[in-house]
């Protein structure tokens, strides 16, 4: 997805001079394109992420639409103050770019993991979150972002996410950014995915043979969520199992659930979400996965369990 991301905001380059690109001392040879189109408008911050927030801030207030780009928690958890304070208070137009989200970097360990960046984010004032499941929604949200510029998080992940096979998109809200990556006739079970965690469930069906009678939903944007997708949801299901790689606390799935409860509508909602655990020894994504109770088996669970309520 971050090479997809370069190749995009490229063609953009060249079509709006107002963007520029900020990045913490990473990805350099990835921008090697941005800066044949103008390499004034590309710079390396260094280790800074609090001074590069602010001066992307600085940037927007000079009519610029500056994106800051880095290792998710480096541009999250790091810079938390400089995001509420310099960007979301100020309403300043900059687009905050997290790579290797998730478990992307599980081999990295604590330092690179980010199952609480939307957590901290999604309560903050004007911000909108994007939260693409495949290169295709990259693209989309950029559109979106530059035609309707805000402040605003993007969630990426690292290398080899697949382009998910779309079997309709849907029009509840989004521009695009939400699709139905299966849909059964009658269905009245759906499992709502947020954005990156599409790609182990799209897998995970695949290998299992999931083929009972759920929906599938994918959010590529879970802010702001209008109230009729919650009237939507609620009135076309009976059962519903919101999955995210994040942490539950203050995630998305609670933010679903709460929506649905607020309006009163009886739907049984099950989250499958990280545990409240760090991911501590070292391996692969998968590994990192099933750490957090991620894993292929239990999510293969979690949708037993819920068809056999």
């Amino acid at each position: 997805m971050r090479n997809f991301f370069a190749e995009t905001l490229a063609s953009f380059f060249i079509r709006d001079s107002r963007l520029v690109l900020l990045n913490g001392d990473i990805g350099n040879r990835l921008f090697d394109g941005l800066k044949t189109i103008d390499k004034q408008r590309v710079m390396n911050c260094g280790i800074a992420e609090a001074n590069m927030c602010t001066f992307a801030a600085g940037l927007a207030s000079q009519n610029y639409l500056p994106l800051v780009y880095s290792i998710t928690p480096f541009v999250t958890t790091r810079v938390l103050e400089q995001i509420k304070l310099d960007i979301c208070y100020h309403k300043s137009p900059v687009m905050i770019v997290g790579t290797g989200s998730g478990l992307a970097y599980t081999e990295l360990g604590a330092t690179h993991h980010s199952l609480e960046d939307i957590n901290i984010l999604k309560p903050l004032p004007n911000i909108r979150i994007y939260t693409p499941a495949d290169p295709a929604q990259i693209k989309l949200a950029l559109e979106d972002w530059i035609e309707d510029p805000a402040p605003a998080y993007m969630r990426i992940g690292k290398k080899g996410e697949a382009c998910l096979e779309r079997q309709a998109l849907c029009d509840w809200f989004g521009n695009g950014m939400i699709f139905w990556l299966r849909r059964k006739a009658e269905s009245k079970t759906c499992v709502v995915v947020i954005g990156l965690a599409a790609q182990w469930v799209s897998e995970a069906m695949a290998s299992r043979g999931l083929d009972q009678p759920y929906d599938v939903l994918v959010l590529g944007l879970v802010k702001p969520i209008p109230e009729s997708f919650f009237l939507k949801l609620g009135e076309s299901y009976a059962k519903v199992l919101i999955v995210e790689e994040n942490y539950r606390l203050g995630g998305i799935g609670e933010t679903l659930a709460t929506g649905l409860m607020t309006h009163g509508l009886k739907v049984s909602v099950k989250i499958f979400a990280a545990q409240d655990n760090f991911c501590s020894l070292m391996g692969g994504y998968k590994h990192g996965l099933a750490q957090v109770g991620l894993g292929c088996e239990e999510f293969t669970l979690a949708i037993e369990e819920l068809l056999d309520q």
